[in-house]
């Protein structure tokens, strides 16, 4: 029997979602990362330039900065869950 699990459930069990993508646009697991309380650190993509502004996660743009941001969500839970807080604000305000 194959065991079938929610991507929304994978996402709000994390930490944090990381993504490396070089050529992606706006991606569709920043809204779903958002929408389940769970910070984004962005390696490249930040199209609307929302992440840092809007205190998302990070828009980190080079290696050692995504591990640098990743270790501070990992040791600040108080950081993860305001960022977790400001994503959900972020969905509710900006989609239908």
């Amino acid at each position: 029997m194959k065991l079938i699990i929610p991507i929304p459930f994978l996402i709000q069990e994390g930490m944090m979602l990381i993504n490396t993508s070089v050529g992606e646009g706006f991606s569709n697991t920043f809204i779903e990362a958002w929408n389940q309380c769970t910070p984004v650190i962005s390696l490249n993509s930040d199209p609307d330039k929302c992440i840092n502004h809007y205190k998302l996660g990070y828009h980190s743009a080079t290696f050692e900065n995504m591990f640098k941001n990743a270790n501070k969500l990992i040791n600040n839970k108080i950081l993860r869950e305001e960022f977790g807080r400001n994503g959900k604000l972020y969905i509710k305000k900006n989609t239908i």
